[in-house]
């Protein structure tokens, strides 16, 4: 959502050339980054250092093959390859041409599933992901003036009230969390969209250092450590940890993006 309200708002240029930058800086983690992860698991997996742990681990990010929080990478280049083409509809369509091409996605993406859940199936095709939607839900939010929009901002919690009764009978937290999501993100454009600070300038410039090095923290208190914050009090446990690992990883990323050529490439 952050993306397309970027990218996809009227004002900001968006062609292949400028997305290009972006696209390698992904490319670069998966390879560095992403690699360095490949061969610890490899690692942990075999005990052995070899050629072959080399190559399993390259191959490994070829194939996508990382911890689960890396899909978002993989993701999000296919998403900046797309964005050229959609930019021009979002320029030249009106407000409901674009309301109704987001709901098509809501219900082809997120809502459709549901139904094959149930047993019944929509013979109609269309080849949309729910990264998709997201993205373009971003771009309508951009072009929308959620300052006069109580209406729509009561849409969205009634929507989340009748659909969590409805997830009592039907457990299926997708579109909820869709719901849910697109919420917090209006909100937080409504409210918060000119605060002017340093501090949450520097937490917001580490954030994507944060999502690369957090799991890295598990996996060491998991694996190495074997600690299992489910053992005892895991509600308190999971907060401290959780807090602890995010603090750990913004100060990681901090200290990392004090040398020029890491944060220019990297992070």
């Amino acid at each position: 959502m952050i993306t397309g309200y970027l990218w996809l708002s009227d004002d900001k240029l968006c062609t292949y050339k400028n997305v290009l930058t972006n696209i390698k800086r992904f490319l670069w983690v998966l390879f560095t980054i992403g690699f360095v992860y490949a061969i610890m698991q490899n690692f942990y997996a075999n005990k052995i250092i070899s050629s072959e742990l080399i190559i399993n681990s390259l191959k490994d990010v070829l194939d996508g093959n990382l911890w689960d929080h890396m899909w978002f990478l993989y993701a999000i280049i296919g998403i900046y390859l797309f964005l050229p083409a959609l930019k021009p509809f979002y320029v030249n369509s009106s407000l409901k041409e674009i309301l109704l091409f987001v709901l098509l996605l809501f219900i082809f993406s997120i809502v459709k599933p549901i139904l094959y859940l149930t047993g019944y199936k929509i013979p109609i095709n269309f080849l949309a992901s729910s990264s998709l939607f997201y993205v373009c839900l971003g771009g309508l939010i951009a072009k929308y003036d959620l300052r006069y929009s109580v209406w729509w901002i009561i849409l969205f919690v009634f929507s989340f009230a009748c659909l969590f009764i409805i997830e009592q009978f039907l457990p299926y937290s997708k579109v909820i969390n869709s719901i849910s999501a697109a919420s917090i993100f209006a909100y937080v454009i409504t409210k918060f969209n000119n605060i002017q600070s340093e501090y949450l300038r520097n937490f917001s410039d580490c954030t994507f250092g944060i999502y690369l090095f957090h799991p890295l923290f598990i996996n060491i208190m998991i694996k190495v450590f074997h600690i299992n914050l489910l053992n005892s009090y895991p509600i308190i446990n999971c907060i401290i940890a959780s807090i602890s690992i995010i603090v750990i990883s913004f100060i990681m990323t901090y200290v990392f993006r004090k040398n020029d050529l890491i944060k220019k490439y990297l992070l």
